[in-house]
């Protein structure tokens, strides 16, 4: 081959490199321009008041009125108020038409196939698009908290908290893992860290593919909010500081074309809660709708992906105004019949394993009880106050313990108040004390009282005597409590993407019994804190743990004047076990390592009197009582 050959050749050669740099180069420039961005805009404004129905009420868990909301259409945006089992209709800023649920309560909706979907605690109520009530229809005992219901592929789904989903078919239900995406195909979130998530696709109740979600801030939880075949939604909340107890939330679009996961924008939410929502966000098509509530008024926003130019949603004075009802509730009135529990006997609580603190409480919420007329009181004059039964009791068969101020009823104790024809609860919360001779129920403190079977009812201001707090939120296991003054939830347990179960007795409008409900971080900020029984352990039955305390561990000597020892049999029983002695008042004041060794814990310091010695290690938690001399 000669000179010229060769120099044509290598012509060619550079050209055709030079094309795939050309056409590479190209083709990212087209990526780059068809990439999409969120963009926001304002759709609906209203002010709270009565022409518009969106009403609200103060409460000492939250402020409660229009606290779940769905759009119908571009143009027409429905709310429902939870105080009043009412559903509005809005076409742009005009109510266009209002009509009464057909379920008591009514917790959340959804329009689907031209109708209205009304859920609650154990039905659904389906409406005509003009309110007309077509039917009730039971929802399985399974599905403890519906996050909403959806459509997809021609099939109607009622969607859990827990990420199950079950097909609604002729008044049956199937169950499936994950949550519809499109037809066949269903997705999950699986928080792994604090920091990484796996999202998960599911065809056949079997896994198919998935893709890692990381983050550099302290994840909380991922909740999946929509999606198609080429974008999902999530819902993401992070912890930015635990004390005071401060979230931050995001919406983030995920491309899933192709099996390219690629983060396509992210928008910031704002921190401002002026009700406790519960559906707080609606998808319609490619486009999500938020429903931000301030003291002011009630605002929707419109955020899809049809811009292509990143541009933030709201300004930097927007995301700085915070406002959180947990801020701004009802005072707890003192019960001056409630002596606050002072010494240090009175604190001393037998110990309880966390299976036996659940499967207490959920008793509770399954109670399958009989009401007679006379146990409905509405407004009747008895200790000196007037007495409301709850809602929700009907003449026949009803379940979960109903809500009273102040109460404290065992389950034995309830059905010996209806046979003697006492109020099925009490919903009259304006006087210092509760009903006890007239009616029975629990609150919230009294229900938990009863989980942790203590020998009295604790207040949510007593709760520190017998308690330890974690320094973090992630660190809740079943059995644990979030407690603020005027409210206290007990821990169930936590869901795959981060959410947490929580059992409580509910004073929440038209509840008015021990119910689940599901919590994100963002709804616990700035009052709650999360602690846990400190005679709490890992197992299942009480007798074998108190029989493991008294022959196996031993503190030795006990009385102790300056230094002793634990000891157990087999030795290994303590293999990595750590120890915290907790004063009468719960104030934890010594921590270390159980040593195997026979090594001497020094405690000369401390002054005489009770103390607690909390041991605990990967295979059980026990307590035992110290004693200083």
């Amino acid at each position: 081959m000669n000179f010229l050959n060769t120099y044509n050749l290598m012509k060619i050669i550079f050209s055709l490199i030079a094309l795939i740099i050309l056409s590479s180069t190209s083709s990212a420039q087209s990526f780059d321009k068809t990439k999409k961005y969120f963009k926001g805009e304002k759709t609906l404004s209203l002010s709270w008041n009565l022409q518009t129905n969106l009403t609200h009420k103060q409460s000492y868990e939250g402020n409660y009125g229009s606290t779940s909301f769905c759009k119908i259409d571009k143009d027409r945006t429905a709310f429902l108020n939870e105080s009043e089992n009412e559903i509005s209709v809005f076409n742009n800023d005009k109510k266009e038409m209002s009509f009464k649920s057909g379920i008591t309560p009514s917790l959340g909706l959804n329009f689907i196939a031209d109708n209205y979907f009304v859920f609650g605690l154990y039905e659904c109520a389906i409406h005509k698009s003009n309110g007309e009530l077509i039917k009730t229809i039971k929802l399985p005992s399974s599905l403890k908290v519906v996050e909403k219901v959806t459509e997809v592929g021609g099939n109607i789904f009622f969607v859990s908290s827990n990420q199950n989903s079950y097909l609604y078919a002729g008044d049956k239900f199937v169950k499936f893992s994950g949550i519809p995406l499109y037809p066949n195909i269903f997705v999950k979130a699986i928080k792994q860290s604090y920091n990484m998530a796996r999202i998960v696709f599911i065809e056949s109740n079997l896994e198919i593919k998935s893709f890692n979600f990381n983050t550099d801030k302290e994840l909380a939880s991922l909740k999946i909010i929509g999606g198609n075949k080429s974008n999902l939604y999530l819902d993401v909340e992070y912890i930015k500081q635990e004390k005071p107890l401060i979230a931050e939330r995001e919406i983030i679009a995920i491309d899933i074309k192709n099996n390219h996961f690629e983060k396509l924008d992210n928008t910031i939410l704002l921190n401002e809660y002026y009700l406790s929502v519960r559906q707080d966000i609606s998808v319609l098509g490619d486009s999500m709708y938020y429903y931000s509530t301030s003291p002011s008024k009630a605002t929707v926003y419109c955020l899809s992906l049809n811009s292509n130019v990143k541009k933030e949603i709201f300004t930097k004075e927007e995301l700085s105004n915070t406002y959180h009802f947990n801020n701004h509730l009802l005072p707890v009135l003192k019960n001056e019949n409630n002596s606050v529990i002072k010494s240090p006997p009175d604190s001393i609580v037998n110990p309880i394993s966390r299976t036996e603190i659940i499967a207490r409480a959920e008793a509770f919420e399954t109670y399958v009880w009989t009401a007679s007329s006379e146990n409905i009181y509405d407004g009747n004059w008895c200790d000196n106050q007037f007495v409301y039964s709850a809602p929700w009791v009907q003449v026949g068969n009803n379940r979960s313990m109903p809500y009273m101020w102040d109460g404290f009823s065992s389950l034995e104790k309830y059905d010996a108040g209806m046979e003697l024809g006492l109020s099925a609860g009490n919903t009259n919360t304006s006087t210092n004390i509760g009903s006890m001779n007239c009616a029975e129920g629990v609150d919230c403190s009294g229900f938990v009282s009863q989980a942790w079977n203590t020998k009295w009812k604790y207040d949510t201001r007593e709760f520190y005597h017998i308690t330890v707090e974690y320094s973090s939120w992630l660190d809740l296991k079943p059995g644990d409590i979030a407690n603020k003054s005027g409210h206290v939830r007990l821990f169930h347990s936590w869901n795959e993407n981060g959410t947490m179960n929580m059992l409580e007795a509910t004073s929440r409008d038209n509840v008015w019994r021990v119910v689940y409900n599901t919590y994100t971080i963002s709804s616990m900020q700035y009052v709650y804190n999360p602690y846990y029984l400190y005679s709490v352990y890992t197992g299942t039955n009480s007798a074998e743990h108190k029989q493991l305390s008294i022959n196996k561990i031993i503190i030795s000597p006990n009385p102790v004047k300056t230094t002793f020892r634990v000891l157990s049999n087999p030795t290994d029983l303590l293999l990595n076990a750590d120890y915290k002695i907790i004063d009468c008042n719960a104030k934890v004041i010594k921590t270390g390592k159980v040593s195997i060794s026979d090594e001497s814990i020094d405690i000369s310091t401390l002054k005489k009197g009770i103390y607690f010695i909390v041991l605990r290690n990967n295979n059980f938690e026990v307590s035992k009582i110290l004693v200083k001399v």
